[in-house]
């Protein structure tokens, strides 16, 4: 692809991205203060859309394998690229249907994230998917979407513990942003 076909390309996602932000900036922002990234604030009723942002601490860099680690109090999130500076809080967007969940701790999986947090509550609409709400450790929610099957094969309940898995790839270091602090003065 020439240069000029990835400018427009990424211009558009870009005008897309916004429009979308804007929706969700709408909808969180019609919540209170302390919910407007909760894991129950969806861009859409659509699965495909549905994100929660958490916020970490940029760590160090595996120059190995061109990784960055942030830190978060459920546990370490890798991101493949460069994230900087060091030391600096930054917002990271998962999407639901990034997520995988497990019982117990999970050995020999390729995912580099798994973020240790309890089940608070699980949607079921009676289609096939469900959304399972979780509070991870530090405090923050973070949203996962799964079969009706997987979440009664695993016995997923209210109040269990589970550990969610995100593969670094599915992290996007580019749309990384500075925390968004709600000022109720603006």
């Amino acid at each position: 692809m020439s240069r000029s076909a990835e400018c427009a390309l990424t211009t558009c996602f870009r005008r897309i991205f916004n429009a979308k932000s804007a929706t969700f900036a709408e909808n969180a922002l019609a919540r209170a203060p302390n919910e407007a990234f909760s894991a129950d604030v969806a861009l859409e009723d659509d699965r495909f859309e549905r994100a929660s942002a958490l916020t970490a601490v940029v760590g160090r860099e595996d120059p190995v394998y061109g990784l960055t680690e942030l830190k978060h109090p459920a546990g370490s999130i890798w991101v493949a690229g460069a994230v900087r500076p060091m030391g600096r809080a930054v917002n990271i967007s998962v999407r639901a249907s990034d997520v995988i969940l497990a019982v117990e701790p999970p050995k020999g999986l390729s995912p580099r994230n798994i973020l240790a947090g309890a089940v608070l509550s699980i949607e079921a609409d009676g289609g096939p998917s469900v959304t399972i709400s979780l509070a991870l450790e530090g405090g923050e929610k973070l949203a996962a979407t799964a079969t009706r099957k997987a979440v009664d094969e695993l016995g997923l309940k209210s109040g269990e513990l589970v550990f969610a898995m995100v593969k670094a790839t599915a992290l996007d270091e580019r749309m990384m942003s500075a925390p968004i602090v709600f000022n109720p003065t603006l």
